[in-house]
């Protein structure tokens, strides 16, 4: 007689007789696994659908991977049991903030910004210096600065000299801003100068807008991207870098609502946002009921942009409609940027 290669059941051959014995056993665990079955499913129904640590470990390492592939699609396909949505891109149902630098921003700065507070932090870190021909060895112009508030700079200007000039050349640089307390790239941008004589003094604008957070420590780079010829040069603010504070009340709200045909068994909300400064207060009403984040980590989004990274777990059964509303109220002299934000069904 042969038997089955999971559950040991008897398998009869032609010639094989079939006794009681057997066929007994054999009933009797089938029994056994039925009333497993029901039982684990009963379980699972009293207790809300809540289902074991390991199976919702893979679903969750599943789900965000899910939900990472969305990010970078640009166009949504049909989909079921997923929400996303870019903060940037769709602020539909998203209030109380302003767009600025590819996040959306709210903000209470009760300190303001100013010329005299900004230089305050102003600090040149190396000095621009080109050797014509030798673009290998070129020294980039770098600045650092703290910002007492979130706000905008419109100009800078580089001023320097260069030399050892032939005819009529240009000298292309690029230019990036880092926020130093996250390491991401938050600008990127290129400025032309033209060179008409062999030796000449120089004063050129930057062109932004740049804008920066409160509390944040920066960094520009203004690295050449040519050498026709040597030159030197520095940064420098002044009055006239039109330089100002971004502030609006401070409190963000935004909702959205999943409709499915069926209820889910769990599910998993991802928050895209940076809280700076004094931060303030976020709250995450799921089916109103408030959530805490279960897991606080970084993550890296398009353009070298290093953001935080709330995930918010729900194991037990969600109803077919479930709304999901997110608030945050900043506190005096914080800000807050969302990214992006949305969820997963399991």
């Amino acid at each position: 007689m042969n038997y089955t290669e999971n559950y040991h059941l008897p398998q009869w051959d032609e010639t094989d007789r079939i006794l009681r014995k057997d066929f007994n056993s054999a009933m009797a665990q089938l029994e056994e696994g039925l009333t497993g079955n029901r039982d684990t499913a009963e379980d699972l129904r009293q207790s809300g659908g809540e289902m074991d640590e390991k199976n919702l470990k893979r679903l969750c390492r599943l789900t965000y991977n899910h939900y990472c592939a969305v990010t970078s699609m640009d166009t949504l396909p049909h989909q079921i049991g997923i929400f996303y949505q870019n903060a940037v891109k769709d602020a539909s149902n998203i209030t109380g903030t302003l767009l600025i630098n590819g996040a959306r921003f709210a903000g209470r700065n009760g300190a303001g910004l100013t010329f005299q507070s900004f230089a305050q932090s102003y600090v040149e870190g190396t000095s621009l210096n080109i050797k014509k021909n030798q673009l290998s060895s070129a020294t980039p112009l770098t600045v650092t600065f703290i910002p007492p508030a979130t706000g905008c700079v419109q100009r800078f200007f580089m001023n320097g000299n260069y030399s050892n000039n032939t005819g009529t050349n240009t000298t292309t640089f690029r230019i990036t801003v880092t926020n130093l307390d996250t390491g991401s790239v938050e600008q990127t941008l290129e400025m032309t100068y033209t060179q008409k004589y062999t030796n000449a003094a120089f004063s050129e604008y930057v062109h932004g807008p740049f804008y920066f957070l409160g509390g944040v420590r920066y960094q520009i780079m203004i690295q050449p991207l040519s050498a026709v010829c040597d030159m030197t040069g520095s940064l420098a603010v002044s009055e006239d870098s039109s330089i100002g504070p971004y502030s609006n009340e401070g409190k963000v709200t935004a909702t959205h609502t999943i409709h499915e045909q069926e209820d889910s068994l769990g599910g998993m909300v991802i928050l895209r946002c940076n809280i700076n400064g004094a931060g303030g207060k976020l709250t995450l009403l799921w089916d109103g009921e408030e959530r805490q984040p279960t897991v606080r980590r970084f993550a890296q989004l398009g353009g070298g942009r290093i953001s935080q990274e709330l995930v918010f777990l729900r194991n037990g059964r969600i109803p077919a409609d479930s709304t999901l509303s997110l608030s945050f109220e900043c506190a005096e002299g914080g800000d807050f940027q969302l990214f992006d934000w949305g969820a997963v069904m399991f």
